[in-house]
């Protein structure tokens, strides 16, 4: 899954600065519910919708939020307009997603040849569109 500006950097970010796990969520409501399971402390709160960090999250939709002293062995529960709702669509019940990005593009593309199966590669779009951006790194593997 690509979405290349956003969702898939802070992603990438947040496991790359040592965050225990990443979530995606749809709704936020999904990611406030799923909070309330865990210890006070062990989660942080991302994402956006249409751009705006969402009131009572900790962060927004930006890599540069999830630095290693914000997000090092805690659970990273994110909702964004766009991208997390490509995962989830992605995943279907089952699946196993690759998150790709510019940060991470080397990595997915040997991971994903090292599979020696079919892939499907879903851009995130932009509010049910087509997005231009998100084609960059598929055209790229």
């Amino acid at each position: 899954m690509f979405d290349i500006l956003r969702a898939s950097s802070t992603i990438s970010t947040a496991l790359a600065n040592g965050c225990k796990e990443v979530i995606p969520v749809i709704d936020v409501e999904d990611a406030f519910a799923l909070a309330r399971q865990l210890p006070e402390g062990s989660f942080i709160l991302g994402g956006e919708r249409g751009a705006i960090k969402v009131t009572g999250f900790h962060l927004g939709n930006s890599p540069l939020e999830y630095t290693a002293s914000v997000v090092k062995d805690k659970t990273v529960i994110i909702s964004t307009t766009n991208g997390t709702k490509a995962i989830r669509y992605a995943a279907g019940e089952n699946g196993r997603v690759f998150i790709g990005s510019l940060l991470n593009c080397s990595s997915v593309a040997k991971a994903l040849a090292d599979l020696s199966k079919d892939i499907v590669l879903v851009c995130a779009g932009t509010r049910g569109k087509f997005s231009l951006e998100d084609t960059l790194l598929p055209a790229l593997l």
